[in-house]
């Protein structure tokens, strides 16, 4: 409801303020109206500005994404590229060297005349024992 005019308006020239319900009731539908309108035009700019800055962030990571997938290519070829000079930096160090020819003659291992009891006896005592400790059998077996 309007509030009523105590004042009186600058061009007053004495008429009486007539005050219409049906009237007052229309500006106070209008206003609401407009109210509405306005406030759904908000809604829709606020909407509008979500999407756009949802569209910008998706565009954001996915720049991101390729910067860092293009990094890491780069970083690949770097590391592969190291590689090789490595490679090929032990190539050349060994085609640097002489290989040493295979010897002639092949040495025949000695042969030793051994008692094959005592080398039995040895072998069996030592089957007994393990890398770390040795293992006592009871007296019986």
């Amino acid at each position: 409801m309007a509030p009523l005019l105590l004042k009186a308006p600058q061009e007053y020239y004495g008429g009486a303020v007539f005050w219409s319900p049906s009237k007052q009731k229309a500006l106070e539908a209008e206003r609401r109206k407009a109210a509405k309108q306005e406030k759904a035009e908000m809604l829709k700019e606020r909407r509008r500005i979500r999407v756009a800055a949802k569209e910008l962030r998706i565009q954001q990571q996915q720049k991101k994404a390729a910067e860092r997938k293009e990094a890491q290519i780069t970083k690949a070829a770097e590391k592969q590229l190291r590689q090789d000079i490595q490679l090929s930096k032990k190539r050349s160090i060994r085609s640097k060297k002489v290989p040493t020819p295979p010897p002639d003659v092949i040495e025949e291992p000695e042969v030793l005349d051994v008692d094959v009891a005592s080398i039995v006896d040895k072998v069996s005592a030592s089957s007994r024992a393990t890398r770390t400790r040795k293992i006592q059998l009871p007296t019986r077996y």
